[in-house]
């Protein structure tokens, strides 16, 4: 109920506010010695502006001050890897697309003039080269690239997508792929989720959307979807 929901969102909140470091990053355990995981803070600020786009904790001040120090380890230490990387001119930074997905989510702030390169190298590489990834990473290039401007881009990307769906009337739509590889591991339910969240974005068909729904509705009814998290991403 809605006491019992303001009351896990605090203690959320609390959590995540003893996890942030003194240098602004997140550990994924509090313990004498710990340090800041890059990681863990991307995962962090990509799943609070997440939910910020739905309309939550978007009024606040401790998610905003956590976020504020969060993001400037997050450019920091992302400065530092790419400053470090002995990648060639015809290297592909596509592969570095969570940086920009994170910075897209957190647009109030500015990426720093040091990281701008960085982070127009990727956008261009994801549009060179987004043939070579999965299914499930051309999601999240096609949201990227919508976002940053480059609809065509991302068009182009869908209609990839699209290729591959299997469409059945009892089942809806799913992508049946061998690698099924996403941010909560090897699961086709999170996989389609992405998918379904790039299609609804980039190029809304109804029909489309809704086919998409029924096989996560039905997954739902007869499959254990494993843990809290995945339900919520879902």
């Amino acid at each position: 109920d809605k006491d019992e929901n303001a009351k896990a969102k605090e203690n959320i909140i609390k959590r995540l506010a003893e996890l942030q470091m003194s240098d602004g990053g997140f550990a994924w355990i509090k313990y004498d010695g710990c340090k800041s995981s890059l990681y863990c803070t991307g995962t962090v600020l990509e799943l609070i502006g997440e939910i910020q786009q739905l309309g939550f904790l978007t009024d606040d001040s401790r998610v905003d001050a956590m976020v504020d120090k969060a993001i400037k380890y997050y450019d920091r230490e992302y400065l530092k890897f790419f400053s470090k990387l002995k990648l060639g001119k015809k290297a592909s930074f596509a592969g570095y697309a969570d940086y920009v997905y994170v910075r897209q989510l957190h647009k109030q702030h500015s990426v720093p003039a040091a990281n701008q390169k960085y982070y127009k190298r990727i956008v261009d590489d994801i549009a060179k080269h987004w043939g070579d990834g999965t299914t499930y990473s051309k999601a999240y290039y096609a949201i990227i690239l919508n976002r940053e401007g480059r609809k065509n881009d991302a068009r182009r990307i869908t209609e990839s997508i699209r290729q591959f769906g299997i469409t059945t009337p009892a089942r809806g739509m799913y992508w049946d792929t061998p690698d099924r590889t996403s941010r909560f591991g090897n699961d086709q339910v999170s996989y389609t989720s992405n998918v379904l969240l790039a299609l609804n974005e980039v190029d809304r068909r109804t029909d489309e959307i809704d086919q998409i729904r029924k096989w996560i509705l039905l997954n739902k009814q007869t499959n254990d979807w494993g843990s809290s998290s995945l339900a919520a991403d879902a």
